[in-house]
C-alpha cells in the first residue's frame, strides 16, 4: 500500500509525497493494546527492546490459534505484532525486526502513549521552531529537554537507555519537519561510523536556514556523579569528532549527553 501510495504521487505530481505514508494505513493503537492484553511487564519489555534495537529475539510460532484468553494473558505478543505488520522476519530465524522507519515511528508513538506523553501539534511546532527557523540547535535541545524529557515520570529514568532519547528525538523531528524540504534519519552511516541522527535541508529546497547536522546522543543514570557524567560526555564528543570526516567534515556536529531528566550537556562542532 505504501509503495502504491508513493508511485501514485510520483505519477500525478512528479514528486515524492510530503509524507511517505498514508495515515489510513497506520495501526490502531487499540489493536496493539489488545495484543499486549494485561501483561504489562511483557509489554514494557517488548516496547523497550523494539525502540532500543529495532529488533527482538523470539522463537515465533506463526501457526497458532488465537483466542481471546490468549490475548488477555499476553501469550502471543510477538506473533500478534507480526500479523499487524509491526514486526517481520530477519535473516536470523530467531529474530524479528521492525521492517522500516514508518513502522519505527509508529512504535515510538505507542511508546509515548503508554508513558502518557501525547503533545498536540502546537506544542510540537513550538519545540522545533528555533531549530527549523534559525538553526538554533542548542535552543531546540533546551526545549526538548524541558517539554519532552521532563514530562516523563522521574522513576522511569532508572532504566532509560540511549535509545529512549534517540527514538523520541527522531520521532519529534521526523513528524514536524517538512519532508519536501528536510530529511531525517536515525542510525545514519558516515565514513567514521554510525551517528545517532542526521538532519539536513534538501539541496535546492526553500528554507529559512540551511541545516546539515549530525548528532551523537548519550545518557547516564539520573544518579550519576559529575565525574561519570563528564566521562561519558567526553566519549560522546570523541565519537562525534570521528564522524566529521570526508564529505561530512564541514557539517555541524551536535554532542548531547543527558543525565536522566535532571540535566544535560551539549557542545556543537562546526
Amino acid at each position: 500500500m505504501m509503495t502504491l501510495y508513493f508511485l501514485n504521487n510520483l505519477m500525478h505530481y512528479n514528486k515524492q509525497p510530503d509524507y511517505l505514508y498514508d495515515n489510513n494505513i497506520r495501526v490502531d493503537y487499540r489493536q496493539i493494546e489488545f495484543i499486549f492484553g494485561n501483561n504489562y511487564e511483557a509489554r514494557n519489555d517488548v516496547i523497550s527492546c523494539m525502540t532500543d534495537k529495532r529488533k527482538i529475539s523470539a522463537s515465533p510460532n506463526l501457526n497458532v490459534f488465537f483466542d481471546i484468553n490468549a490475548y488477555k494473558d499476553g501469550r502471543f505478543i510477538n506473533e500478534g505484532l507480526y500479523y499487524l505488520g509491526l514486526l517481520t522476519f530477519s535473516e536470523s530465524p530467531d529474530t524479528f525486526i521492525i521492517p522500516n522507519l514508518v513502522t519505527y515511528d509508529m512504535v515510538i508513538s505507542f511508546f509515548e502513549r503508554i508513558n502518557n506523553y501525547q503533545p498536540d501539534s502546537y506544542t510540537l511546532s513550538r519545540i522545533i521552531e528555533p531549530y527549523k527557523m534559525k538553526g538554533d540547535v542548542a535552543g531546540f535541545i533546551s526545549i526538548f529537554f524541558e517539554k519532552v524529557i521532563k514530562s516523563f515520570p522521574g522513576d522511569f529514568f532508572k532504566n532509560a537507555n540511549e535509545s529512549f532519547y534517540h527514538g523520541l528525538m527522531y520521532h519529534l523531528l521526523n513528524s514536524t519537519f517538512d519532508k519536501g524540504r528536510f530529511e531525517v534519519y536515525p542510525e545514519f552511516n558516515v565514513p567514521g561510523g554510525t551517528c545517532d541522527l542526521m538532519l539536513r535541508s534538501l539541496p535546492g529546497a526553500k528554507v529559512q536556514t540551511k541545516i546539515r547536522d549530525i548528532f551523537e546522543l548519550k545518557c547516564v543514570p539520573k544518579s550519576a556523579s559529575n565525574a561519570e557524567f563528564e566521562t561519558i560526555f567526553k566519549e560522546c564528543k570523541r565519537q562525534l569528532a570521528q564522524y566529521k570526516t570526508g564529505q561530512y567534515n564541514d557539517w555541524r556536529g551536535v554532542a548531547v549527553c543527558f543525565r536522566g531528566n535532571k540535566d544535560y550537556k551539549i557542545e556543537t562542532m562546526n
